[in-house]
């Protein structure tokens, strides 16, 4: 797939189509796979903000270049309208009424910590639509009200097309990190999680106030243990949390351990043999749980009353005692709240793509960059 940069004026004009008839529109203009799930107030914002440059002398041929809506590849993470040279990028984000300024700027600061994988000058703006008002994230990342005069500076300072092909700026390795893999990295927070961890993570803080147990599953390359890292490093400062890997001993958590007060990092072999641990840590969370033995089974159902997180992937079981196990099944038993990732992270989009429509001739038709693929 080749997304397409836009014109914000073909759909300026597109304002009275139905939204049904406008999704379309845009699909065919920016050549995506499927339609979005734009929405009438998005519509009307953007229509909103092209009148108002409109209105102030902006030329059509300035409102060209621009991608809409668009979203980075595996991550999640949307951006209304991005216009990218060779040295800056320009944000626009589009709002039909005004929802606190602490919002607008936690939504800017996100972007600009997204977009400096890039390593270009950065334009951060909000467009309020219901006021006609521009808000923009400054140099020392401080919301300030600006005017549309600044903003029509900034596009003019924008001379030729976009760059043509924005999914190979978007780098997956820049986002996603596995603490098993790169722990330094996990360390200095120089990772984000997708759209689907985040909702996940905040669901389970809520529910763990009420709830000892968790499970999360998810197939191969889902950031199920990132997911389960990330989370022990935010409860890790105000309780103690271990973290039972019930895989191969891993150097990595050793330097994780070093850097985490509160984060201890153990296989179960070691935990069976130091069982007087347990009693010092309020959280457990297990790592590739369905790997487990039944020795540490029996000793986590006499613990059953700690906050326990397990993490597992029910079809990467490799042994005969992980098959005859069967600890995903028991897990179930236990009165335990369920979360799945359901999103692989850690794939080709196009591969993926082609091998979805190799099976299935009926999904929806589109242009694909099958340079990747041999046959």
């Amino acid at each position: 797939m080749n997304y397409r940069y836009v014109n914000l004026y073909y759909l300026y004009t597109a304002s009275n189509a139905s939204i049904k008839d406008y999704r379309i529109y845009e699909k065919i203009l920016s050549n995506r796979l499927k339609t979005t799930n734009l929405g009438d107030r998005e519509k009307d914002s953007l229509y909103y903000l092209v009148e108002v440059l409109l209105n102030n002398n902006c030329t059509i041929d300035k409102l060209n270049y621009f991608y809409y809506s668009y979203t980075i590849p595996h991550i999640g993470k949307e951006f209304d309208l991005l216009k990218i040279d060779d040295s800056k990028i320009l944000n626009i984000e589009l709002k039909s009424e005004n929802v606190g300024l602490d919002r607008i700027k936690t939504q800017l600061v996100r972007n600009y910590n997204y977009l400096k994988y890039l390593s270009k000058k950065m334009y951060l703006f909000t467009f309020v639509s219901d006021t006609k008002t521009f808000y923009k994230l400054d140099s020392e990342q401080n919301l300030m009200m600006t005017n549309v005069e600044e903003v029509l500076g900034v596009i003019d300072s924008f001379i030729g097309e976009s760059y043509p092909n924005i999914d190979k700026l978007f780098k997956a390795s820049d986002y996603l990190v596995s603490p098993n893999a790169n722990p330094h990295k996990f360390i200095n927070n120089q990772y984000f999680l997708t759209t689907q961890q985040e909702y996940i993570k905040n669901k389970i803080y809520t529910i763990l106030k009420n709830k000892n147990l968790i499970k999360i599953t998810g197939e191969a390359g889902t950031g199920k243990t990132l997911l389960l890292f990330d989370m022990a490093k935010e409860l890790a400062m105000s309780d103690k949390v271990l973290i039972i890997n019930c895989n191969k001993p891993n150097s990595a958590h050793e330097i994780i351990n070093q850097a985490f007060k509160n984060i201890y990092i153990i296989t179960q072999e070691e935990l069976l043999n130091n069982v007087s641990l347990l009693s010092e840590y309020e959280y457990l969370m297990l790592d590739e749980a369905q790997r487990m033995n039944d020795s540490l089974w029996n000793l986590l159902n006499k613990n059953i009353n700690k906050k326990i997180i397990f993490s597992l992937d029910p079809k990467q079981v490799l042994t005969s005692d992980e098959i005859k196990g069967n600890y995903n099944s028991k897990i179930d038993k236990l009165d335990i709240v369920r979360y799945k990732l359901s999103n692989r992270i850690r794939i080709n989009n196009n591969i993926k793509e082609f091998t979805y429509r190799l099976f299935d001739m009926n999904k929806e038709s589109g242009i694909l960059d099958l340079s990747c693929v041999n046959i």
